[in-house]
């Protein structure tokens, strides 16, 4: 049984591909530089995760949509129940892509790629989309998610496509990812928890982008490392990396805890004021129609 489960996760991945792994990944830095690296984040993360807990804003301490809106609560109300008929049908959707990217993992044997982080953004938005949008472990989960989620702009921004050579295969990346871009747009539509924090509010990023730093150091790497594939990039940078060099991770790191709370926030800002503008137009249009 762990040969056939090693086989699917592991026989597949070529590591004369650069960038998929190998020696050469293996020995793009030297060992002392990756634990000096993990020996300074980890710390560094933990603390943050310190800081961060006390101020973000569990359901208890922040009112919800239709609290802050009540006046606008019962002419949207026809259109958030309209669009929530459709969660089940999204949700099927959604998991029948997911579906189909696993039997390629399968297929391929190329199984331990679902440990990357934009699966586990599927994972979430499709555990966020299976429960009920009053649930108030919703409101949590769905803070952290939008912070996984701007990795799928960056995976289409900078594809890594050269593992993918069965039929469709590329399709079905590119369709998973905007899905993981355009779920959490449904999500700030049907309202519920489904709530980002404050704009204000500097603790969700930094709770989320800590997390999201130790998922790398504390687990990614040591699997990648004992397997020698480059899960996420953490073992040698990517082919498509502009900045390729022995610091990337640094660099990747640092850049990355500025712009992507910018572009959750950003999501968050102009997500809620599309939903307003298009909520009121649809109200319009079925006063006159009434």
């Amino acid at each position: 049984m762990m040969a056939l489960l090693s086989s699917i996760l592991l026989d597949g991945v070529d590591h004369s591909i650069p960038g998929n792994g190998g020696p050469d990944c293996l020995e793009f830095i030297p060992l002392w530089q990756r634990i000096l690296e993990t020996i300074f984040f980890v710390p560094v993360c933990f603390y943050g995760i310190r800081l961060a807990w006390p101020f973000l804003e569990w359901p208890s301490s922040r009112p919800s949509r239709e609290e802050i809106s009540c006046g606008n609560k019962n002419k949207q109300s026809f259109l958030i129940s309209q669009l929530e008929q459709y969660q089940p049908q999204l949700l099927r959707m959604y998991s029948v892509v997911f579906c189909v990217e696993l039997i390629y993992k399968i297929l391929s044997k190329t199984g331990i790629y679902v440990l990357n982080p934009c699966h586990i953004c599927t994972m979430l938005q499709l555990t966020l989309l299976s429960m009920d949008k009053n649930d108030p472990k919703v409101t949590q989960l769905f803070r952290f998610q939008m912070y996984v989620m701007p990795g799928a702009l960056f995976a289409l921004a900078f594809p890594i496509l050269n593992t993918r050579l069965l039929p469709g295969e590329v399709l079905i990346y590119f369709i998973q990812h905007v899905f993981i871009l355009l779920v959490p747009m449904y999500m700030l539509f049907i309202g519920g928890n489904f709530q980002p924090e404050s704009r204000s509010n500097t603790a969700w990023p930094l709770f989320s982008m800590t997390l999201i730093c130790l998922y790398h150091f504390i687990f990614l790497q040591p699997i990648a490392y004992s397997t020698s594939v480059n899960l996420n990039c953490i073992l040698c940078p990517a082919v498509s990396d502009p900045l390729g060099n022995r610091f990337w991770r640094l660099a990747a790191f640092m850049h990355q805890s500025f712009l992507v709370p910018i572009l959750s926030k950003s999501y968050s800002f102009y997500g809620q004021m599309f939903v307003s503008v298009f909520s009121e137009e649809k109200v319009e249009e079925k006063l006159k129609d009434s």
